[in-house]
């Protein structure tokens, strides 16, 4: 799957100690505390290949790294969201959302973590 992210020219995977991968987490958090729910539900439905295809793959990728190497959710559920946000909603998009929610509360955050949960299970209501 490394490889298939180098080919799409994706920069590589930060651990969770890199200081720039928790620069770009406080960033997201900001962007995310100032956009209400309903703005993501009604955002529009992005159907680039590329992009729809790149969203699976992070969500694939993510699944296999929480038995392999859990230091690499938090980049690959940010790249999901900043993806959602800049590109708009893919399928993957929630998977997205509940693995950066999860990364949260691991990290402390458990309100905001716990706001993306209960975005994800309202998305189906959007």
């Amino acid at each position: 799957m490394l490889g298939i992210l180098t080919k799409l020219e994706e920069a590589p995977l930060r651990d969770m100690g890199d200081s720039t991968l928790s620069t770009d987490i406080a960033a997201m958090n900001v962007r995310l505390q100032q956009l209400p729910d309903d703005c993501i539900c009604d955002m529009q439905e992005n159907q680039m290949k590329r992009i729809v295809i790149l969203q699976q793959l992070y969500a694939n990728f993510a699944l296999v790294q929480h038995f392999v190497k859990p230091a690499l959710v938090a980049d690959v559920s940010l790249r999901m969201v900043q993806l959602t946000l800049s590109k708009g909603i893919t399928p993957t998009a929630p998977i997205g959302f509940a693995h950066y929610g999860q990364t949260l509360a691991s990290m402390g955050n458990i309100s905001k973590g716990c706001r993306l949960g209960e975005f994800v299970v309202g998305y189906a209501s959007c």
